[in-house]
């Protein structure tokens, strides 16, 4: 049976003619080239990954945490816990069949050099996956998550409800779709490992956007009458962000160690004799002692978030953000 067209729609984005074919899902204009989703009465076609991790894990990782510096002394033994609940968050997830060549210049020196370079040819031919969040994921304290697990089952939001709370997506679909384009164009590029492309003739074939519901746990305690929260990855395990009460004892031994030793490093700077000597003596002094007012300003509580760069605590990201050059003479022009 011949491939059936659908024409008569207009493009969101310049308002040409659109010509869609029968079976398909996505759709690039002719005219200004968007790509755009095509959904029906069903939508997107959704899915969901199931919890692998249970309950008494998820009880053992956070009593080791609370066992970890920075935190109050005698949380292990006073905590109570409130609440372990599932949640299912929403992914865009964009799969598709790369199929074409890349041509152009690989080998060492600059590109403008003549010499030094071989011309080669490399044939893409592979699967690509790619996901980004549906809606945003702040007010769980996480703001990145690598979705893991290969089985999808079918979304049925109400039996899904059963098992936790959904998430519904709020982001719109197009902006990831172009985005997940450029990733692919991108990765397959690099896989080829020509520095200089003069020619590139891509095929991004059976291109499919799919929403995938990830599973996370929400551990809630309650310490000395306040409740904090942890998230946890139901599928590794992973702690993805968590809140716990500092240590008091530790802030104040912190902040009075670090101004002792800076008062120490800028006496000492001083007699020196020497003014370079000196003014890299104050300057690390204030330093120091700027480090102990950020810890003992901070340290009542304790927040970590797994980022893509790694494990960051609210301390760490202000001594980040605040502890530099320009700051520092900042400070001491004030003082």
């Amino acid at each position: 049976m011949p491939e059936k067209n659908v024409s008569g729609l207009n493009c969101p984005a310049c308002g040409g003619t659109l010509e869609i074919s029968e079976g398909r899902n996505t759709v690039a204009c002719g005219y200004c080239e968007s790509v755009h989703i095509i959904s029906g009465d069903s939508g997107i076609p959704r899915f969901y990954i199931r919890e692998e991790v249970s309950k008494d894990k998820l009880k053992q990782a956070a009593y080791k945490w609370f066992g970890t510096k920075d935190k109050a002394a005698d949380l292990q033994g006073n905590y109570k816990v409130e609440e372990i609940f599932p949640v299912y968050v929403p992914f865009y997830r964009v799969t598709c069949h790369a199929l074409g060549w890349i041509l152009g210049r690989t080998g060492i020196g600059k590109p403008t050099d003549d010499g030094d370079f071989n011309t080669v040819e490399k044939r893409i031919d592979r699967f690509f996956d790619w996901n980004t969040p549906a809606c945003n994921f702040s007010e769980l304290g996480i703001d990145w998550i690598e979705p893991e697990g290969s089985t999808l089952y079918p979304f049925v939001n109400e039996e899904v409800q059963k098992r936790g709370i959904v998430f519904n997506p709020t982001l719109p679909p197009d902006e990831p779709l172009k985005n997940a384009q450029y990733y692919f164009e991108d990765a397959a590029r690099a896989e080829s490992g020509i520095a200089q492309a003069t020619f590139k003739k891509l095929h991004l074939l059976k291109l499919k956007m799919t929403i995938v519901y990830y599973p996370l746990w929400i551990f809630r305690y309650k310490y000395k009458n306040r409740i904090y929260q942890i998230v946890f990855d139901a599928c590794n395990g992973n702690m993805l962000s968590g809140s716990a009460p500092g240590d008091n004892k530790l802030r104040v031994w912190t902040h009075l160690a670090l101004n002792f030793f800076g008062m120490l490093f800028l006496t000492t700077s001083i007699k020196s004799g020497d003014s370079a000597v000196a003014f890299w003596g104050f300057i690390i002094a204030i330093g120091l002692m700027y480090m102990g007012y950020l810890r003992f300003r901070f340290g009542k509580e304790v927040h970590y978030k797994l980022t893509k760069d790694g494990p960051v605590t609210n301390i760490l990201q202000k001594i980040k953000q605040k502890f530099t050059i320009d700051n520092l003479i900042e400070i001491t022009k004030k003082g």
